[in-house]
């Protein structure tokens, strides 16, 4: 039967009514025009016998015909696909190569590889660079690429460990449905496993009163079982250089031994502790959490620095403020429990992200003169994305203000109704009458747009909406346009 991609293209091509270009398919599929023709070649071999098929037409393009599309529709629903776990897309694909090289000490060859999967030798050589690129940027080693032997895996357990819990991290928000595919397809655990060790993990954090985001408590479990799996298959950790340190909060590690039948090596205690930490959480002890006041006032100072040095006022995100205070309680309470962070993603915000990142390192002395603590380089990388987000959103943010001589009742009810319509998205300045225009124009900094219920006087260079007294459905739609124009 077809592997889930040619059952995807068979798919595609029943549900057009036109023809469709390779390479329309081969974008769609991930894949390259030699892998695109064999797939064809393989559902033909197959399809040959009901009499049916994928035709070329003479414009070179794919087609089913319309008589062949119901007898196509019974063969996919009598035929059950054998393996869940073929790659669908580019990203599955990388995913399980990896996987595949973590259980192959030896080379691994391309033919193997594109056998596994029903992909040509040229798209897994092209799969390859990225793979290699990902690997380095984790591990800090290459693969060993031979034309003649294939590919294999340098690092050691550690870096593959590590490359493990970057692969859930990448792809767990993405495919987690195909992540927990790939775990049972390895072995590294059960369905009965996971629900198993969820409840462990359920209880610890009820116990200790860990406040965590869904994915922050879905990834320790994911790493927690890969972790385990690796052990029970042989793959132990041995050496582990860094120093070793003491964790306020020590994981149920004897429950989960106790569960799974086996002992965790120091070494793999002191990796799966220091991965815990890294976790975006917050622990509710009174005698560790800041006071609302100080956290209020770092932001206050932080937003007056940037305000003065950089022009930005955060404060008009009211929305992402709030998010970033939140970041701020949980992160003083972090560092006051000594937790240690992942420094891989502290030097991808500060190569990619410099100025948000700039930005973020006004807030150090800040926090430094008012709790007397060091924010660790990773944190402000965190702060650096929560900046990044609000000058991201300040930048699609439309200024405006508003000409009209009608009453203030009226005028104040057309501006409520505006922040109502577009929250986030438009920002009314202020409220003039028409003889007031050009002092409009010179006191406020930034117009994007002038919203008129009476016509203008004077001509000027802004862009102006006339917009209805009352606010109707159809300034909605103008307004609209604008802001995503």
């Amino acid at each position: 039967m077809f592997s889930p991609r040619q059952e995807y293209l068979v798919k595609t091509l029943m549900r057009k009514a036109t023809e469709l270009e390779p390479e329309y398919l081969c974008k769609k599929l991930s894949v390259s025009g030699r892998t695109l023709r064999e797939d064809v070649k393989e559902i033909n071999e197959f399809l040959h016998d009901y009499g049916v098929g994928i035709y070329l037409s003479s414009t070179g393009k794919y087609y089913i015909s319309e008589d062949d599309k119901d007898k196509i529709n019974q063969i996919i629903v009598m035929h059950e696909i054998e393996s869940e776990w073929v790659p669908e897309s580019k990203t599955q694909r990388e995913f399980y190569i990896i996987m595949r090289l973590l259980y192959e000490e030896d080379y691994l060859t391309m033919d193997e590889i594109g056998k596994e999967i029903y992909v040509s030798k040229a798209s897994i050589s092209h799969d390859v660079k990225r793979i290699d690129d990902y690997i380095f940027e984790v591990t800090k080693t290459r693969m060993d690429i031979s034309k003649a032997k294939g590919i294999r895996l340098l690092t050691n357990e550690l870096g593959k460990r590590r490359l493990l819990f970057s692969l859930i991290y990448k792809n767990y928000d993405i495919d987690a449905k195909y992540l927990m595919k790939m775990f049972i397809h390895f072995q590294l655990g059960s369905r009965e496993e996971f629900s198993t060790l969820w409840k462990i993990y359920e209880e610890f954090f009820e116990q200790n009163e860990l406040i965590s985001t869904h994915i922050s408590f879905a990834t320790i479990l994911l790493e927690t079982i890969a972790c385990t799996g690796r052990i029970r298959q042989g793959y132990v950790i041995e050496d582990y250089d860094r120093e070793e340190v003491e964790f306020k909060l020590a994981l149920p590690f004897e429950r989960i031994e106790d569960t799974f039948h086996m002992v965790f090596p120091k070494a793999e205690k002191q990796l799966l502790q220091e991965v815990f930490h890294t976790k975006r959480m917050l622990v509710n002890q009174e005698e560790v959490t800041p006071t609302k006041f100080l956290i209020r006032q770092i932001l206050v100072d932080f937003v007056e620095v940037i305000k003065e040095k950089y022009e930005i006022d955060l404060e008009q995100d009211y929305e992402q403020m709030k998010q970033l205070k939140a970041h701020l309680n949980a992160m003083v309470s972090r560092l006051l429990l000594s937790y240690h962070e992942d420094e891989y993603i502290a030097g991808k915000i500060k190569s990619e992200y410099p100025k948000e990142y700039e930005m973020a390192a006004e807030i150090t002395p800040i926090i430094k003169k008012y709790l007397n603590l060091d924010i660790t380089e990773v944190e402000q990388a965190y702060i650096a994305m929560h900046v990044g987000a609000i000058v991201e959103h300040l930048k699609k943010t439309v200024h405006a203000i508003i000409i009209s001589n009608s009453t203030a009742v009226m005028i104040q009810m057309l501006q409520k109704k505006l922040q109502q319509s577009f929250y986030g998205q438009l920002v009314v300045d202020g409220c003039f009458p028409v003889n007031q225009l050009e002092f409009a124009i010179e006191c406020i900094p930034q117009i994007d747009v002038i919203l008129a219920t009476h016509s203008l006087k004077k001509k000027v260079d802004i862009p102006v909406l006339k917009l209805n007294e009352f606010y109707e459905k159809e300034d909605w739609v103008i307004i609209n346009d604008f802001i995503n124009s």
